[in-house]
């Protein structure tokens, strides 16, 4: 009986925890409607956002106080991010986003996309 108890008690805490994750990222807003499913892809940028501890910014250099671009992309390149994301795509086949909903990929410049808050070109995507 105890066990049965216990055992309610921690999916209680799961279901508790994974509401406070959907309302962090947006999936209990007003556009959430029961039945939408959640990418792979979204899944892992959830939880690596989630279970991951904060690292202390490196101290920047002068080269990075005057632009926080890659190399390898200009500024005004187009590129590809989803709604929920922390980082943006080079192109939309990129395996990342390729599969999720296309009114969740948002389409601009680099600069847009850390405008938006998007930290930096997918790993996939670099070169």
């Amino acid at each position: 009986m105890r066990i049965k108890h216990i055992l309610i008690c921690c999916i209680a805490c799961l279901m508790m925890l994974t509401m406070v994750a959907c309302n962090n990222h947006g999936l209990l807003s007003d556009d959430f409607v029961a039945g939408d499913t959640v990418t792979p892809e979204e899944l892992l940028e959830i939880s690596r956002e989630l279970f991951t501890s904060p690292q202390e910014p490196a101290p920047e250099t002068e080269k990075e106080t005057e632009s926080k671009v890659p190399e390898t992309l200009a500024p005004d390149a187009t590129v590809y991010w989803l709604k929920n994301g922390s980082v943006y795509h080079a192109t939309k086949d990129c395996h990342h986003i390729s599969r999720s909903d296309p009114e969740n990929i948002q389409e601009g410049t680099v600069q847009k996309a850390l405008d938006e808050g998007k930290e930096r070109l997918c790993s996939s995507c670099a070169p």
